[in-house]
């Protein structure tokens, strides 16, 4: 058009058109380049009315050791020790910040006295016996509340134990401590008990009795007994000082955080153990797991549960583990999901085990529980309920998504299982304190020659706590990039419980020989009921799908092209074909050239 435009004006005219139009061309042309590059994603839901697969469920003790048991193991037996005295210290401390000015004034000169008068006893008075330096003469001592044992051969003292009443601080009888022994007692309220039988009923509560007099005070065989120097203020000596350093008792004067501090003690310690010593000092699966079913039919406890030694909470037990043998329910509701009776054996639990009851985590089979982080708790002498849904999620990798596609990662330190977010920061984290501490996290996993850092260590606990707090500082130059799998199924849980068991059930758990009625007040207290199940028969699919690709580019280029151009795909093969002529032109017209040059030099006989 442009070529027969009948004049100039005509010519400007079109130039202008053509010219506007191959802008706005271009224009829209780089808002879909931009639009692509964006890469955007769509995410679909969807509401499948199907069998959901059925979760791999983890059951825990809340108590992770054996007291019986664990205590075997030196280190424990160490780090028990110097718990008791922080918390016999602590709880002095604390008492005292209750009091007046007048009343420490009374207690320091009380304390500074050589012999601890005898105070008057409350009729809630609770007796424990104690440790004591004492004086004794050929029957009872009296007991010097201040002095240490080391002190002993100065003073001319010995040893003794005390019945202890902490309300009045009142150290009455004591006796030589080679006159004491342990058996088996009937106990009151007070701890006060007896060898011999009131009511006719067994003495089946451990004590202490000693040989001179009838005279018994309950105590658990398994556990130390109150030191009263310390209890009353005395320095503590060095050596034990170190230890309380090196376990980071120093200065704590709180009784939760030193719980908190001894959990984490004992962590350590029990990860200097090798597995099958941690594994004998923990619960076993059929002392936990005492009867199951699924589906309404009886479980097989020894073939689908799995063990798993955890560092906080000892042996779990995994349910639907086998990867090859998927698991669902028939239906909705908690008669067909499972069902399990758990007995935590209380009577065994350590001093620093604060709650009693069973510990659960739903997971994906093919995913590590992490039972400390995603867990659940449920309290014995109730039936627990848990009912869940299940989303399972599907993301684009890149460029669409930033998502890890294979399932793992390289270093992934939770070897038998696939990659999830969790497991990436303890795996960053685990990398950076072997880097930094020479030493792993005894609460996370170490791969290759690494080994967890020592308990008794300083050096290495103080690096590990340093590197701990470097995790919650935002100024720290730590930092960890963890995507989200790409293939993923989320549980969300909902809680319900009810008093268990009724006083009409009639059922059997552990071992108890008693009436009914104490059966039940036995089972209430050491047996928890759990169950899971699905909501309903239902679940939500979450998947991305690019919002943008290739196909729908092209077409919005040609759109385009149309629109502003009046191209077609036809047009773009006719330029297509009209380049490749017009280059064969130009190509045979220098050829066509070049021979006639060369048959005149021919002709005339002209050098090349």
């Amino acid at each position: 058009m442009l070529g027969q435009a009948p004049n100039i004006i005509y010519k400007i005219a079109w130039i202008v058109l053509l010219t506007g139009c191959l802008c706005m061309f271009l224009l829209q042309a780089a808002s879909l380049l931009i639009k692509y590059q964006r890469m955007d994603k769509i995410t679909d839901i969807q509401l499948k009315f199907d069998t959901a697969p059925f979760p791999a469920i983890t059951l825990c003790n809340l108590n992770p050791y054996m007291n019986t048991l664990v205590r075997d193991v030196e280190k424990i037996r160490i780090i028990l020790n110097v718990y008791n005295d922080v918390m016999n210290n602590a709880a002095k401390l604390n008492d005292k910040s209750g009091g007046s000015d007048e009343d420490y004034e009374e207690e320091e000169e009380e304390v500074e006295t050589t012999t601890k008068r005898r105070g008057k006893r409350s009729p809630s008075s609770n007796f424990e016996p104690a440790l004591s330096v004492c004086t004794c003469d050929e029957g009872e001592c009296v007991a010097n509340v201040t002095a240490i044992p080391e002190e002993i051969s100065e003073d001319g003292g010995t040893m003794c134990i005390c019945s202890f009443d902490r309300e009045s601080q009142d150290p009455w009888p004591c006796y030589r401590k080679d006159d004491w022994y342990n058996t088996t007692c009937q106990c009151n309220e007070h701890s006060f008990c007896s060898k011999e039988s009131t009511d006719g009923s067994a003495a089946n509560k451990p004590c202490l009795c000693q040989n001179n007099d009838p005279f018994c005070v309950e105590h658990d065989h398994a556990k130390l007994l109150l030191n009263l120097w310390e209890f009353f203020g005395r320095q503590i000596p060095e050596e034990m000082k170190k230890i309380i350093e090196a376990l980071g008792f120093d200065g704590l004067t709180d009784e939760v955080a030193i719980v908190t501090k001894a959990k984490e003690n004992i962590i350590f310690a029990m990860s200097e153990m090798a597995e099958d010593v941690r594994r004998n000092v923990s619960i076993q699966k059929h002392e936990l797991i005492q009867k199951c079913t699924f589906n309404g039919k009886p479980c097989n406890i020894e073939k689908d549960f799995k063990l798993i030694v955890d560092p906080t909470f000892g042996n779990c037990f995994t349910f639907n583990h086998n990867k090859s043998e998927p698991m669902s329910s028939i239906r909705a509701g908690p008669m067909y999901g499972l069902r399990v009776l758990m007995y935590i054996a209380a009577d065994e639990y350590l001093p620093t085990t604060e709650a009693v009851g069973i510990r659960m985590t739903i997971h994906d089979k093919d995913d590590f529980p992490f039972p400390d982080t995603f867990g659940y708790s449920a309290p014995t002498g109730y039936i627990s309920s848990f009912g869940m849904n299940m989303k399972a999620m599907s993301r684009l990798a890149a460029p669409y998504g930033d998502c890890v596609p294979d399932g793992k990662t390289e270093s992934y330190i939770y070897e038998d299982y696939v990659y999830s977010t969790e497991g990436c920061y303890r795996t960053c984290f685990q990398d950076m304190v072997i880097d930094q501490c020479g030493c792993g996290d005894p609460r996370f996993p170490v791969i290759g020659n690494a080994s967890h850092c020592f308990v008794f260590d300083p050096e290495q606990r103080k690096c590990l706590e340093d590197r701990t707090k470097d995790l919650g500082n935002i100024h720290s130059s730590f930092k960890c990039r963890c995507q989200q799998p790409c293939k993923q199924k989320v549980f969300t849980v909902s809680y319900s419980e009810a008093i268990w068991p009724s006083q009409s059930l009639n059922i059997t758990l552990g071992s108890c020989t008693l009436e009914p009625d104490q059966c039940n007040e036995h089972y209430q207290e050491n047996g928890a009921m759990i169950e899971v199940f699905y909501e309903a028969l239902n679940f939500e699919v979450l998947s991305e799908s690019e919002a943008y690709g290739v196909i729908k580019m092209m077409a919005d280029l040609g759109g385009q092209l149309g629109l502003w151009s009046g191209i077609s795909v036809i047009t773009c093969c006719e330029f297509v074909c009209l380049s490749c002529e017009l280059l064969y032109m130009v190509l045979m017209h220098h050829y066509t050239a070049y021979k006639r040059k060369a048959w005149e030099r021919r002709r005339n006989n002209e050098p090349w």
